[in-house]
């Protein structure tokens, strides 16, 4: 997100909302494994195990294959070959499944969310952005997996026309903001596929971003420029700026890519693209639960 750029404005800005803050995740190693029975036991359901099976013929293997819906394309090597694959990958899903982090979490999932807008070189704080990507990701706290993805593009209302520099940064095309739908409706899209997994107002949900602005000021932003309410639900959220700090009882915040080193990780994929950066948003949040730290809300929006 551009705003990293220019983190040091923005944390003066953001010590102005600080008294609305309420106190976040206890150190590391103060912290205690709690036992896993506090979950329902819905949420620990199983599947038959998958196992990889032997053929005396290509006759066999195909119509197993075709069974599991894969390609029989190719010679006899490649077959055994594609079938190997697909089995070692669902037996790494069904291993997951059955990875269960001790410390229960206030929150049965965190949705991580990483907004990309409508940008112009040297403007920062006073432009008036638009969201124009919106990803999600949703972690569920008690095994860290991530459960679903959300993805669309967004048309701008006010500026539909991107400047060089925001297509440059976001590596966002003119046709893919021309092709998508207002804020509004992505936002339908959005609880529509949020409300699979949590009943509106989603408040087993912790919403997640990497620092105050998506949330405190693009969705303000947006809903001013929309001419529509700020959802009940984007009130408060967790800083995960803020929440890392604490838990490893740093002098400052880190921005996105000095978090992930700070746990031996690097980033993947593209920066400032909104889904790439979600998606490793969210590798830390999954770093953070699988080392059992409480992770609370830690930011209010002023309702007034």
């Amino acid at each position: 997100m551009y705003f990293d750029i220019l983190m040091v404005m923005s944390e003066i800005i953001e010590k102005e909302h600080e008294e609305m803050e309420e106190k976040v995740v206890e150190d590391l190693s103060q912290l205690e494994l709690t036992s896993d029975s506090e979950h329902s036991s819905d949420d620990y359901s199983t599947t038959t195990p998958i196992k990889s099976k032997k053929f005396n013929t290509v006759g066999e293997l195909k119509k197993e294959m075709s069974k599991l819906g894969l390609s029989l394309k190719g010679n006899k090597e490649e077959l055994k070959k594609r079938y190997k694959k697909y089995i070692k990958k669902q037996e790494e899903k069904e291993k997951n499944m059955h990875k269960v982090i001790k410390k229960v979490q206030p929150f049965k999932y965190y949705c991580v969310i990483d907004y990309e807008a409508t940008c112009e070189e040297g403007q920062a704080f006073v432009y008036p952005n638009e969201i124009i990507e919106f990803p999600a990701v949703l972690l569920r706290s008690y095994t860290g997996e991530v459960e679903s993805e959300f993805h669309e593009y967004v048309k701008p209302k006010n500026n539909p026309v991107l400047t060089k520099y925001c297509k440059e940064l976001t590596g966002i095309t003119q046709e893919q903001v021309d092709g998508a739908d207002y804020f509004p409706e992505v936002l339908k899209h959005f609880e529509a596929w949020l409300s699979q997994f949590s009943d509106f107002p989603y408040e087993n949900v912790c919403f997640v971003t990497d620092g105050p602005w998506d949330i405190r000021d693009f969705i303000q932003k947006q809903c001013v420029a929309s001419d529509i309410k700020r959802p009940v639900y984007f009130y408060s959220w967790l800083n995960l700026r803020k929440a890392f700090k604490y838990a490893f009882r740093l002098k400052n915040q880190k921005r996105l890519n000095e978090m992930l080193a700070h746990i031996g990780l690097t980033f993947e994929g593209r920066e400032h693209c909104g889904l790439d950066d979600t998606r490793n948003i969210a590798r830390i949040v999954q770093f953070l639960l699988e080392n059992s730290v409480t992770l609370k809300k830690n930011i209010e929006y002023n309702r007034a």
